[in-house]
């Protein structure tokens, strides 16, 4: 299988990144708030050559701030539909209105997702131009699980991302809790507490992840959390989600296929394509109406001229 190509999203700037023969590239393309869907698309394009767009698998990587997560009980019969009901119970947000996947560990599940109206205007302008999406994955989940993947004992981690601070919750290597926190040990330690009454006996064994020394050094100081110190180089979070990207198929991926869950990227579309055409009948209309207000003004002109 070819490596991926992967556009990393962002609320501020986009990046591309692939594993070539010389190691791990991102590229940046200059983008802001207001860029549109459609330029973001181009910057991609410019980046991506023909072959690129043709004969590499492209995953999209999102932000944190752009996923929502929780818990749902889980069974053996339990479906899809089932899951995605019941964690959109739990959510401000509509099923039908969501992308999600699930990590299924006994009679739990996790369920992570996303507003597929947040997704579909940038996924739509890159198959325009050639670019299929075949995943789209949480860029934070994807380095946690390129760190998973080497020989690590812990119940948590703690990795920056933009201003804020990814705690992830793991059991045997395998995420069950997920928590977008402000970059304040306070917050670190208030939750941590609570997985100590409820998951974990403290202390809790947590591997911070370029964090600031002064949230280090109040995790340090407190009894019931043991630091864990990585091993080697700590890479940044989109090496790490592009390393896992080219080795393995992602843990969390919110396209995937599923048998008893025929949508995805139909979906997706869908929403854009109906708002495309009541934009196009619209016009339509606006057109029409123009062109036969003209022909009442230039009817009752010539009657007039015809009565002088």
């Amino acid at each position: 299988m070819l490596p991926p190509r992967v556009i990393f999203a962002s609320d501020q700037l986009w990046h591309v990144g692939h594993v070539g023969s010389d190691g791990i590239r991102i590229h940046t393309i200059a983008t802001h708030p207001s860029t549109t869907p459609e330029l973001i698309a181009d910057g991609v394009a410019r980046v991506l050559n023909s072959t690129d767009r043709d004969q590499f698998p492209i995953v999209l990587a999102i932000p944190t701030s752009w996923c929502m997560c929780a818990t749902v009980k889980a069974g053996r019969t339990t479906t899809r539909q089932t899951l995605e009901f019941d964690l959109k119970e739990k959510l401000p947000l509509a099923a039908e209105h969501m992308l999600a996947d699930f990590i299924v560990d006994g009679d739990r599940a996790f369920g992570v997702c996303t507003q597929m109206q947040r997704i579909s205007p940038v996924v739509v302008a890159l198959e325009q131009r050639g670019m299929k999406v075949e995943s789209i994955c949480p860029t934070a989940v994807m380095a946690l699980q390129h760190l998973l993947a080497q020989s690590i004992e812990v119940d948590a981690v703690l990795w920056s991302e933009q201003d804020q601070l990814n705690l992830f919750l793991v059991r045997k290597k395998r995420l069950y809790g997920w928590y977008w926190l402000p970059l304040e040990a306070a917050e670190v330690i208030t939750r941590l507490n609570m997985v100590a009454l409820n998951q974990v006996k403290p202390p809790i064994r947590l591997m911070p992840l370029r964090v600031e020394h002064d949230v280090l050094r109040q995790l340090g100081s407190s009894s019931d959390v043991e630091l864990v110190e990585p091993s080697g180089k700590v890479p940044n979070l989109l090496d790490a989600a592009m390393s896992a990207a080219s080795a393995r198929k992602p843990v969390v991926d919110l396209l995937r296929s599923e048998p008893d869950s025929p949508r995805r990227l139909q979906q997706i579309r869908r929403p854009i394509e109906v708002v495309l055409a009541a934009l196009v009948l619209f016009f339509v209309s606006l057109i029409g109406s123009f062109l036969w207000s003209s022909h009442r003004l230039d009817t009752q002109t010539r009657v007039v001229q015809c009565e002088q």
